[in-house]
């Protein structure tokens, strides 16, 4: 094969077979290096360039994909040396490998936590798919001993009904929650995880029911269909946290190899296992090889989950991050306010010199980011994002209503409100007892009860940047209040609780503004995309007057 070669000095081409004295006029060696993807580096060299019959040389290095190429003016002596460190067949085919399963440029154009998440996702894709054959073992032999007694056609037809249910389940599904895969990766990836194995069990059990064939089977279907959605929606959104060099085809073209690669090799497995437990073995016996695979399965996923650092902003990475940051100024807020005379705060000369230290880095944040239960705010309150005005303002007088939003003139605005339960204030103050201490960024577990909530909704002139604000003008707020609260009496009603934390939302508003800018800047530089966060996902806005 000709390899071909454009100096872009002379833009001109030149084949292996050009003279290099016809390329170069000085009487001087020449070298040229070029790093190949296959996992090697050609040098082209000639140590008489001013002869009439110089030829060209090529030597190849082998060298590790991403690492720097060689220097252009390599030694042509070292030809011997590079000729004894070229690889053979092993080499080439995992060079071929690495090129058809990993993203062009790697590792320069992902991030770090790509390939960790990759090899456990291997993993749980291979497993998952041997599962997967032990339930459609079980399934077949279901659905012969259901149609024994019937047509040929039955059985087709009790086929055909199941997955039918199964694609009307993801079809509605995927219409429910399609903005949560973007907000909450990682919980609906293992959720998906979840749901799949639970539909594979059910599938695994299905021969001791025969004549229940058809319900249990597009029970199942649905499942696995949903869970198939959700889990592809899910990594789509991972695979975007990953890329560097705008190569989001890329990086999903190599997931889709690596996942095709796994399942190949998960159906080997799962014949392989089909065969040695035999074809028509009880389901119990089938469960005892599942349950195994099934817990390994998850065990991958959660892994693979853990390992992904996520860089956009939601409730909980938001709060996460900022929470040492919010206590720090809700401190400094309390006392300007305690203060007599009442000086001016000037939060962002007290705040610019100690900001990045206040501001978990997005290791920190992803290690702590739940994904398998529930997410309790850090700060003791937690937030509704565009609430229905129907379950919050209706509570509320007109006049005081308007009284509560006096002074919030920015394209947000937030509330104090409940669900259900008791006003009693006893609750906030054991909810600030537990929260009492020396600011820290480690999570501590809070007491609210459900029914004490924050509500925050955007005007509909308002923009991502202006969600971000609000959401830090939330916790902020959230953070002086609670420690008003201890100085309110016991008996004090929720209108009074209302007009306290109004009065909270008024007494940052200015802090807010003068730290915003500062806040932003310190968040890009800590690696977050602060441009594309999802509190406004819900979009759900309000305006005022008619």
């Amino acid at each position: 094969m000709i390899r071909i070669w454009h100096c872009c000095r002379l833009n001109t081409r030149y084949s292996k077979n050009t003279k290099p004295a016809a390329l170069f006029s000085q009487h001087r060696p020449v070298s040229i290096s070029q790093r190949r993807r296959a996992g090697e580096t050609e040098t082209w060299t000639t140590s008489s360039a001013g002869s009439s019959d110089a030829a060209w040389r090529l030597s190849t290095r082998a060298h590790s994909i991403g690492a720097p190429s060689s220097p252009l003016n390599s030694n042509p002596a070292n030809s011997e040396v590079d000729a004894a460190e070229k690889t053979g067949f092993a080499r080439k085919t995992l060079d071929a490998l690495m090129v058809t399963f990993l993203p062009k440029n790697y590792p320069r154009s992902v991030s770090t936590d790509y390939l960790p998440y990759s090899l456990w996702q291997f993993a749980h894709s291979v497993s998952g798919t041997v599962t997967g054959t032990l339930s459609t073992q079980a399934l077949l032999h279901a659905l012969g001993l259901g149609a024994a007694a019937s047509a040929g056609l039955a059985a087709t037809t009790n086929w055909i009904i199941k997955d039918g249910f199964g694609l009307l389940g993801g079809v509605l599904y995927a219409g429910s929650v399609a903005t949560k895969f973007d907000d909450q990766p990682k919980r609906f990836r293992f959720l998906s995880a979840a749901l799949i194995q639970f539909s594979s069990l059910l599938e695994l059990l299905t021969p001791l029911m025969p004549h229940l064939f058809v319900p249990i089977a597009s029970i199942s279907n649905i499942g696995k269909n949903i869970g198939w959605l959700a889990s592809s929606a899910s990594r789509a959104a991972i695979h975007k946290g990953f890329t560097l060099q705008d190569n989001l085809g890329d990086v999903t073209a190599k997931s889709g190899a690596q996942s095709t690669m796994a399942g190949l090799l998960g159906t080997l497995v799962g014949i392989g296992l089909s065969f040695f437990i035999g074809a028509c073995s009880s389901p119990l016996t089938l469960l005892q090889v599942f349950l195994p695979l099934s817990v390994f399965n998850m065990y991958c996923c959660y892994q693979s989950n853990h390992v992904v650092v996520t860089r956009t902003l939601n409730v909980e990475r938001g709060e996460l991050a900022i929470q040492g940051l919010v206590r720090d100024l809700a401190k400094k807020v309390s006392e300007s306010h305690s203060d007599p005379v009442r000086k001016p705060l000037n939060a962002s000369k007290l705040w610019n010199e100690q900001v990045d230290s206040l501001i978990l880095p997005l290791q920190q944040v992803s290690d702590r980011e739940t994904f398998v239960f529930g997410y309790k705010s850090v700060l003791g309150l937690d937030v509704l994002l565009e609430p229905s005005l129907a379950r919050h303002v209706s509570k509320v007088v007109p006049k005081d209503l308007k009284k509560l939003f006096d002074g919030q003139t920015d394209d947000y605005r937030i509330l104090l409100s409940y669900q259900q339960g008791s006003e009693s204030i006893e609750t906030l103050k054991s909810l600030v007892q537990s929260n009492a201490g020396p600011p820290s960024l480690v999570p501590i577990k809070p007491i609210t009860p459900k029914d004490w909530k924050v509500c925050l909704w955007f005007l509909e002139s308002s923009k991502p940047m202006d969600h971000f604000k609000a959401f830090y003008h939330s916790c902020l707020a959230r953070q002086v209040f609670q420690d008003r609260v201890q100085n309110l009496s016991p008996t004090a009603d929720f209108a009074t609780l209302q007009l306290e934390f109004s009065q909270a939302v008024l007494d940052t508003r200015e802090v807010v503004d003068e730290t915003f800018m500062l806040l932003m800047t310190a968040m890009v530089r800590k690696g977050w995309h602060v441009e594309f966060n999802h509190f406004g996902d819900r979009d759900e806005r309000i305006r005022f007057g008619n």
